[in-house]
């Protein structure tokens, strides 16, 4: 190994992504001199394993501007880079297979998988046992139906009865209930207070008061990177999301709707602005003024009515996923599966990750 790279590793300081890359060129050259053929990925994450375990405060990848773990062992980035050096060097020597190409011919996705909709939860599915006690649970949904009705309904009394209904709850939006049908039979779950709630006990955490306190540490510091970048698009914590959709070149009209009468080509929202939050094209909620609540509302909608992150912005999210709220689940995804082979954290996720380490570092 490089000296250079041995003084840092016998400091116990953090390597940078040159010396990084220089390490993982030198270890896979030689495990494939000592050992011909490809190896599997259970090998390479073992390789990554006993690095990151001889070396852990030079390799273990941390969040950015905190030090807390970005993921539960901190070989996921490592692995990543180990497994393309591989496929760089078998790529010259080895004819690969042609993957199908999409088009009118392409074979139907399979129903997803429920694995993505329990994906971060701890109380996903929650038994209703016994038919007393589910008439009783039924009669408490009628009673919160018909307070929703009154337009003055006692905020103890509701909060009370969709703590007590939670199981019901999670039953009709298991069993893929629409949207619509949802707003009907469970209306105050999409009032701001009671569907923080219900997220709380379904992630085990206040994704709000959690979104505020990592936007307190991280903002700032996230937004000098972006401006490195030319990529940052105001102050504000809607602003923020905009500029890191900006940096993984993807789409924001799939969580950010602009109203088109502005004439401002920026994103612009005064503090009175009410933002508007709908899913399936169904409004759930239009009364929201704040920012950071309005963020972490969509976020938790993802979680509590069982939808995937889309494509188009699954890197953002999972970014706000990891970064922000500390979801970081030892395997599966919430972003769509598009039939590629999957990584347990997106290269691309890594590397701002990474990026944004050593930018902190020298701040």
């Amino acid at each position: 190994m490089p000296s250079k790279l041995m003084d840092v590793l016998g400091e116990k300081k953090w390597v940078k992504s040159k010396e990084r890359l220089q390490m993982v060129r030198i270890v896979v050259d030689d495990y494939l001199h000592k050992h011909p053929g490809r190896p599997g990925r259970s090998k390479l994450m073992e390789i990554a394993k006993n690095i990151v375990g001889q070396y852990p405060l030079s390799f273990k990848q941390t969040e950015p501007f905190g030090n807390m773990p970005f993921a539960k062992d901190g070989c996921g980035p490592l692995f990543t880079q180990l497994e393309d050096r591989v496929e760089n060097i078998k790529r010259t020597s080895t004819p690969g297979k042609r993957r199908a190409e999409g088009g009118e011919g392409e074979v139907q996705r399979k129903k997803k998988s429920r694995n993505s909709d329990r994906y971060g939860c701890v109380e996903w599915d929650v038994a209703v046992e016994g038919t007393e006690s589910r008439a009783e649970l039924l009669s408490k949904r009628n009673e919160l139906k018909s307070a929703f009705k009154t337009h003055d309904p006692q905020e103890s009394s509701v909060r009370k009865l969709m703590a007590e209904t939670y199981p019901n709850q999670r039953e009709t939006i298991n069993d893929g209930t629409n949207v619509k049908v949802l707003k009907e039979e469970w209306p105050f779950l999409f009032e701001a207070a009671h569907l923080f709630d219900h997220a709380s006990r379904l992630l085990g955490f206040s994704v709000q008061n959690k979104l505020a306190q990592e936007l307190s540490k991280k903002e700032l510091g996230i937004n000098n990177f972006l401006d490195t970048k030319a990529m940052k698009m105001g102050e504000g914590p809607v602003q923020l999301i905009c500029g890191i959709v900006r940096y993984f070149k993807e789409n924001p009209d799939h969580l950010f709707y602009k109203n088109e009468d502005s004439a401002d080509a920026e994103l612009s929202l005064p503090c009175d602005h009410l933002f508007e939050i709908a899913v399936d094209q169904e409004v759930v909620n239009d009364h929201i003024t704040s920012p950071i609540v309005a963020l972490s509302y969509a976020f938790c909608l993802f979680y509590v009515c069982n939808i995937e992150y889309p494509k188009e912005m699954s890197l953002t999210l999972e970014f706000m996923q990891r970064v922000f709220f500390g979801m970081n689940p030892d395997r599966g995804s919430k972003a769509e599966m598009k039939g590629k082979k999957q990584h347990h954290i997106p290269p691309k996720l890594s590397k701002l990750v990474t990026e944004l380490k050593e930018f902190d570092w020298h701040m």
